[in-house]
């Protein structure tokens, strides 16, 4: 299963590296790393908000990852065991800790980020909602950290 923004900024070409580790057996998770991205594609509040994300997630799971990304892909068969629930701007961080948390095998590959073609992200298009998407990817994974995972 793949997720991807569709507003310009991910290269759907690069779709076929992202999902070459699950089909190697290598991955439960891949997290299409924004390396290689264009100027003002990802403005400052945005990489610092992504590094507190990432912080959060070595602390508290263990995990080491350098971005929480539009572009994933995860095993279907590991996916559907996680319990997802969050329907907002929490899910991405919440899919990398109940990963984590159920042992999965999270592996990062670099991809290209561009600027968006049009229109303005729900996320940093305004103060409000960059804000309100920050703080529910620091509340997600602590409030995971102490749920128990399901039998």
């Amino acid at each position: 299963m793949v997720f991807a923004d569709c507003d310009g900024t991910l290269d759907p070409l690069e779709l076929f590296d992202l999902i070459a580790p699950i089909e190697r057996g290598n991955a439960d998770l891949v997290l299409g790393r924004r390396i290689r991205a264009e100027r003002g594609a990802l403005p400052l509040h945005q990489r610092l908000g992504n590094f507190a994300a990432c912080f959060l997630l070595r602390v508290l799971y263990g995990v080491v990852v350098n971005d929480i990304p539009p572009y994933r892909a995860m095993r279907w068969t590991f996916i559907t065991r996680l319990g997802l629930s969050d329907r907002t701007y929490g899910f991405p961080i919440e899919t990398l800790a109940l990963t984590a948390k159920n042992g999965g095998k999270v592996v990062e590959v670099n991809v290209s980020y561009r600027c968006r073609f049009s229109g303005e992200s729900k996320v940093t298009g305004s103060l409000s909602a960059t804000l309100r998407a920050a703080l529910k990817m620091m509340i997600v994974p602590i409030r995971l950290r102490f749920r128990r995972l399901a039998a």
